[in-house]
């Protein structure tokens, strides 16, 4: 694997920023019923072009920092009376683009709890790295398959034949538009056992 320059230099940095936690934006939440923190918008944003995998101590780094964000927030949301989805999204793959806190109300409730799909029980656990990190055991963690989606209208000529010799489906939305649906490693979503 190739050395990233000045690598220690971002580490530090790295580390810095992820002492700096992000409010809640209340008033977002109140207008769009949504709000989030996303790694490669936030702290990792030095390695948000490095190449899949990072280095562990990276990966830590930011797993904490989304883990101290959710325990943040949770205080937070702790006056609503509302149902809250409050997760956070860990993802082996595109870790730096795809790993997230999430919150949302009313009707992203449901699209947050669909945004991955079903459980996958036998999918792997979530990694030792992150399962000893501080406050990660009081989360409820399930594994759910993370999905490429082509759109069709960027293969007039049809599917690549090495894309169609690989697990794939295809998806056809209401409006027409076909999909060709591709496992792409895991997502570990984390959820504290009280928040609805």
């Amino acid at each position: 694997m190739k050395k990233i320059r000045g690598f220690n230099r971002n580490v530090r940095l790295t580390a810095r920023d992820c002492a700096l936690l992000p409010d809640l934006s209340a008033a977002h939440l109140r207008q769009f019923h949504y709000d989030y923190a996303k790694l490669r918008l936030g702290p990792l944003h030095r390695f948000r072009h490095a190449r899949h995998p990072l280095p562990q101590v990276v990966r830590q780094l930011g797993a904490t920092y989304l883990l101290k964000t959710l325990q943040r927030w949770q205080q937070q949301l702790a006056p609503l009376t509302e149902p809250v989805y409050a997760a956070i999204w860990l993802a082996d793959t595109d870790f730096v683009y795809l790993s997230q806190v999430v919150v949302g109300t009313q009707g992203r409730i449901e699209w947050y709890e669909n945004t991955f799909g079903d459980a996958v029980p036998a999918g792997p656990l979530l990694p030792p790295e992150y399962r000893a990190l501080p406050g990660a055991d009081q989360l409820t963690w399930t594994t759910h398959r993370q999905q490429k989606w082509l759109d069709a209208d960027n293969f007039p000529h049809g599917w690549p034949a090495r894309l169609l010799r690989q697990e794939h489906t295809v998806r056809t939305l209401e409006v027409g538009r076909s999909f060709l649906v591709i496992p792409h490693g895991w997502v570990w979503v984390g959820r504290a056992p009280h928040v609805t």
